[in-house]
């Protein structure tokens, strides 16, 4: 959940920082446009407001703005392959072998909910529905082992973006991209 609103002198950030989300949330490996992401900013500050870009699912409400994997165009059923990416945002821990993975879906986000202090529950379902479940001979045994990937830095972390692949690495989880191996450009051409 994100705060509602963001002051004038904030707002590069906050348009940036949204940039980030979504295209984490969706499993991009682009960050969307600085202007769409502006106008939905914009737009999210008036809720009610629902919209979807990057893959991802904005939703605006008085407590809050919240983010979520859209349901539309979710990988189908695959055998889990330790070290495989599922839909562009999780890399498949092992599963011990003979299980596929596929999105939890209406029944596993029903069963799989549980409370979240402050998120309504018709979102923490629809967040569920599209997270990766592990099923084993058409029955689900249970969310699937996986570990966050944070496509836009899967491939290529720039140094400019190592502050804040860091800080989504700690909210989301996932482990934190290395440091890098020159203090300064000065270093790098010594």
């Amino acid at each position: 959940r994100l705060a509602p609103a963001f002051a004038a002198q904030e707002r590069e950030a906050a348009v940036y920082a949204l940039r980030i989300l979504l295209a984490v949330s969706g499993g991009r490996d682009q960050l969307p446009e600085a202007d769409s992401v502006a106008e939905l900013l914009e737009k999210a500050a008036r809720p009610p407001f629902r919209a979807t870009l990057s893959g991802a699912v904005l939703d605006a409400r008085a407590s809050g703005i919240f983010l979520r994997r859209e349901a539309r165009g979710l990988p189908g059923r695959v055998p889990a392959e330790t070290g495989s990416v599922w839909g562009g945002r999780f890399f498949v821990a092992p599963t011990g072998g003979g299980s596929d993975i596929a999105p939890l879906g209406k029944e596993g986000s029903i069963r799989m909910a549980g409370e979240v202090e402050g998120v309504p529950g018709a979102l923490v379902r629809a967040a569920l529905f599209a997270e990766p479940g592990l099923w084993r001979d058409g029955e689900l045994i249970g969310l699937a082992g996986a570990l966050p990937r944070m496509a836009p830095w899967a491939g290529l972390l720039p140094c400019f973006d190592l502050a804040p692949a860091r800080a989504v690495a700690a909210l989301l989880g996932a482990e934190s991209p290395p440091a890098l191996p020159y203090v300064d450009q000065t270093a790098a051409s010594a």
